[in-house]
């Protein structure tokens, strides 16, 4: 029971993140030629331009600021204007550090996976090439959940580490800053729309001098994905739907315009609190949570409830949900191992194609032999 509780505490911390988050506020104060970008079609948190010598890539921040990097190919001289400026990489990148599961897919799907040099417990990875690569001992552990250990990431001597938007590491930045490696803190799981999600492969793409590969996956992704928007959008019929679980006494729910909500909707589900303000996320009582949960239809997302006898554990009010009575419960841990990697935090932020086809399959039929990413909890 120790294990489970020490389980769901670290899932519900992650979905928390990845499940719940909404758009960045796009910044309006960009240097230089931002204004003739180069725009990405769904993303809001990065853009970039190319120019004859150099690339100018920025990543967008929450306070009206944005980071700004200059790539510049390892065989020519940098050029003069960009001489001076933020930080200049050279490209393309040959060994990388990450520190999300989110980033490890872009390399994996880029045919890129031997890049990767380093990751921060690399045994809540679910990428069967990353542990395989662990276990043979050229994927190297850097640290654990109370942070990143500075002289096994210095020793790896990487060309790019990668950190996101909320992971604080002044210790290392300063490193690093001293080293003259580039860190770029990612933001690819604060994207509101999930097409918005997937198309931060062509930052790594840039990376990598594989922009057209990256693209072509983008553009494959987001064929798929439109093209189940479409088939939908055709029944008229939306059930309601509640998602996530109580963690520490509140009900965390994701707001208007956030990532859930957008699937829900996409996948043809009525989700209560999409309306509700703009905030991406949602604190809220049991009580009031539970009105609705009496209700709805589905329940979607919980955390990684192994079942429901282990749900009516927690709270032996659930007992009175409509789902729970009608075993309408689903759960996003198909593909996860018993160390705690799942692939709903990795392959999910690269192919919400796959995401979505689950969710119509759920509402439509609830033929578990067709999900990829979730399981119906027994």
């Amino acid at each position: 029971m120790a294990s489970f509780l020490k389980s769901f505490l670290i899932s519900a911390s992650i979905t928390l993140i990845l499940f719940s988050c909404g758009k960045p506020k796009r910044t309006t104060n960009l240097t230089e030629d931002t204004s003739s970008n180069t725009e990405t079609t769904y993303a809001n948190g990065f853009g970039f331009k190319r120019h004859n010598d150099y690339t100018h890539l920025w990543i967008i921040g929450n306070d009206d600021s944005s980071d700004h990097f200059y790539l510049v190919e390892k065989n020519k001289p940098i050029p003069a204007e960009v001489l001076g400026k933020e930080t200049v990489i050279r490209v393309p990148v040959e060994t990388v550090v990450c520190t999300s599961t989110t980033q490890i897919p872009w390399l994996d799907h880029l045919d890129a996976s031997a890049m990767i040099a380093g990751f921060p417990d690399p045994e809540f990875v679910y990428s069967q090439i990353q542990r395989q690569r662990f276990k043979n001992g050229f994927l190297k552990d850097i640290g654990g959940p109370s942070g990143i250990e500075t002289e096994q990431l210095v020793a790896l001597r990487p060309e790019l580490v990668l950190s996101f938007s909320g992971r604080r590491e002044e210790n290392v930045e300063s490193v690093l800053r001293e080293l003259r490696i580039p860190l770029v803190k990612t933001r690819e799981h604060l994207e509101a729309h999930p097409l918005g999600r997937a198309e931060w492969i062509k930052f790594m793409g840039l990376m990598l001098n594989k922009e057209q590969q990256a693209d072509s996956i983008f553009r494959l992704v987001q064929q798929n994905y439109l093209q189940l928007l479409q088939s939908s959008q055709s029944h008229a019929v939306r059930p309601k739907v509640l998602t996530g679980i109580p963690y520490s006494g509140t009900w965390y729910l994701p707001g208007r315009g956030s990532y859930a909500a957008q699937l829900f909707q996409d996948s043809g589900f009525d989700y209560s609190w999409d309306g509700q303000g703009n905030d991406p996320i949602l604190p809220m009582s049991f009580e009031t949570v539970f009105q609705i949960g009496l209700e709805a239809d589905y329940w979607i997302g919980i955390s990684n409830i192994p079942t429901t006898k282990s749900l009516l554990a927690l709270d032996a009010r659930f007992s009175g949900f409509k789902s729970v009575a009608e075993g309408t419960l689903w759960t996003y841990d198909r593909r996860s191992l018993p160390t705690g990697g799942n692939d709903y935090f990795e392959t999910a932020g690269v192919r919400p194609d796959l995401l979505l086809n689950d969710l119509i399959t759920i509402r439509t039929s609830g033929d578990t032999s067709r999900l990829f990413f979730y399981r119906r909890l027994k």
